[in-house]
């Protein structure tokens, strides 16, 4: 392979894992808007989102539907969303990504009380 190529494959590397990255941001900023059906266009229509807790798997979500409906369901028992988006390390190969991001979620509610 010669330099040409070299750097032409390293760069397109780069724009790869930054398309991944803004993917990420976008999916936590329409979180936080709470535009789950503009968040649910980020997947594909037969997608799947698994839940695990604690290693155990808790839900499985299949489709664009599903998956809009459920978000939709538990982000509405919170006033306020806050995602703060940190370290994002992927590698690339091929036609798949595999990597670890960290990724804080403020959920806030607000209680209405009455004091006698």
């Amino acid at each position: 392979m010669n330099q040409t190529n070299d750097i032409a494959e390293r760069i397109n590397e780069l724009e790869n894992v930054r398309a991944l990255r803004e993917l990420v941001d976008n999916f936590s900023i329409l979180a936080d808007k709470k535009d789950v059906w503009k968040q649910t266009e980020l997947f594909t229509k037969d997608a799947t989102v698994d839940s695990y807790v604690n290693g155990e798997l808790t839900s499985s979500l299949k489709g664009t539907q599903e998956i809009g409906t459920a978000f939709e369901a538990y982000l509405s028992n919170f006033e306020i969303v806050y995602h703060i988006n940190g370290q994002h390390v992927v590698s690339i190969n091929g036609n798949q990504a595999q990597g670890t991001l960290y990724c804080r979620v403020d959920l806030i509610n607000s209680v209405n009380e009455s004091i006698s």
